[in-house]
């Protein structure tokens, strides 16, 4: 169960991510678009919360975020857990 709680919130954060660059794709060649530059700004908040979200409780997503103190702040925490993309049943 846990486990597809996990997937689903990358599938959000994946989802949110892709809208938000969609919009900016869109707001390349419509720079005065308020209601393209508000959905970006909807999407990108998501996307930012989603992802705060997934490494409050399963780790980072990303190197840059891997310093986040688990309790022990002199280990690398990057690479001692599975990554987002790997498979989860080996």
């Amino acid at each position: 169960m846990a486990e597809l709680q996990k997937d689903a919130l990358m599938r959000r954060i994946q989802e949110a991510c892709f809208a938000a660059h969609e919009c900016a794709l869109y707001l390349d060649g419509h720079p005065f678009n308020r209601k393209a530059l508000e959905m970006h700004r909807r999407f990108t908040s998501d996307a930012e919360s989603l992802k705060a979200e997934y490494e409050a409780s399963y780790g980072p997503l990303t190197a840059e975020n891997a310093s986040v103190n688990r309790g022990e702040p002199e280990i690398w925490h990057w690479t001692m857990d599975k990554w987002p993309w790997q498979n989860t049943e080996d």
